[in-house]
């Protein structure tokens, strides 16, 4: 028996898989590597700390000799345990740059109209 998308809706909302993943009702990611790649992350902290301190706070010869994206990009994927503390110095990075970035002061009117 073939469903067409309508008999979706019949069902109740916890049973309807399309009431949840609406994206418009969706509560924003709490998670700060949300929508970020890898590349992206990489490209980032090259920018901030450059591959030297990147080779001195995560130990791995991908950042140390003849560092590159591409190829660190290729050693990252296949190594889980590599990749999860490039992660962590980047959400790391985040945290303290959103704790030092300054507050935006809002400009009052001064009535010299």
């Amino acid at each position: 028996m073939i469903r067409s998308p309508a008999s979706n809706q019949s069902r109740p909302p916890s049973q309807n898989p399309t009431a949840e993943s609406d994206p418009m009702t969706a509560t924003p990611s709490q998670d700060p590597l949300h929508g970020v790649t890898l590349a992206m992350m990489l490209e980032q902290l090259v920018a901030d700390i450059g591959w030297d301190e990147m080779g001195r706070q995560v130990d791995i010869r991908c950042f140390t000799q003849d560092p590159s994206i591409p190829s660190s990009l290729k050693f990252l994927r296949k190594t889980p345990w590599a990749r999860a503390k490039v992660e962590a110095l980047y959400v790391s990075r985040i945290v303290k740059a959103r704790r030092h970035k300054p507050i935006a002061k809002k400009e009052t009117p001064t009535g010299d109209a």
